[in-house]
């Protein structure tokens, strides 16, 4: 999807995407392999309450969000006070150990590489379509130190039943960025039944995955 399209949504409160709450498989599935201090960064990250619980956990927290509204709530909904200034043409909001980047990911040249000790995607990747996904993988992983973990939410579905976002993005292809990597952990899940905005749109079936690979050591 265009930028446009996102930062329309946000402006017309169709954020339907969003949870308010942070999503389960943080304390269920991912918590273990979070250090004190790990730097965690989210793409795309929206005004999501996982970033503030990733704070929580004494961690560093990076996003980057190209809506100016979301990041704004975000602070606003935490009650925090961030310091802003400008940077390579970004703005940047910080605030306690929270540093969120209003940018456009894809095209960001200033994003540091090998930084994060841990990159959480919950709604970035299958927030793409198939053309986008995977220069998006490959600028993600570049984020990532060697030794690094990638936590990745996505969904799969019959992408005739449904037009996205978000999108399907089958395991073949996921497993094909990821190479590479390690696999640590997998879940599948089905969700439709909690879901029912979905079964609204036309959905039989749609299954949620979790996953946790392992960046090689050089």
């Amino acid at each position: 999807m265009e930028l446009s399209y996102w930062q329309s949504r946000w402006k017309k409160g169709l954020i339907g995407f969003h949870l308010n709450q942070p999503h389960h498989s943080l304390e269920s599935f991912f918590k273990p392999y979070l250090k004190e201090n790990d730097l965690v960064y989210l793409p795309l990250c929206g005004k999501t309450p996982d970033i503030k619980w990733f704070a929580n956990q004494n961690c560093r927290v990076q996003g980057t969000e190209i809506s100016e509204i979301a990041i704004q709530d975000f602070f606003k909904e935490h009650n925090l006070n961030p310091t802003v200034s400008q940077s390579h043409n970004t703005t940047l909001y910080r605030a306690d150990n929270i540093e969120l980047r209003q940018a456009d990911f894809l095209k960001d040249a200033k994003i540091l590489q090998s930084t994060a000790d841990f990159i959480y995607d919950r709604a970035a990747l299958v927030a793409l379509p198939p053309q986008k996904r995977p220069g998006y993988i490959e600028k993600a992983i570049q984020i990532l130190k060697p030794g690094g973990y990638y936590a990745l939410v996505a969904f799969t579905y019959d992408q005739d039943e449904m037009t996205g976002p978000p999108f399907s993005v089958p395991l073949q292809e996921i497993s094909a960025y990821f190479d590479a990597f390690v696999k640590i952990q997998f879940r599948e899940t089905e969700i439709l039944e909690t879901l029912k905005k979905f079964q609204e749109r036309g959905l039989s079936s749609m299954s949620e995955q979790l996953y946790l690979f392992q960046k090689p050591q050089i």
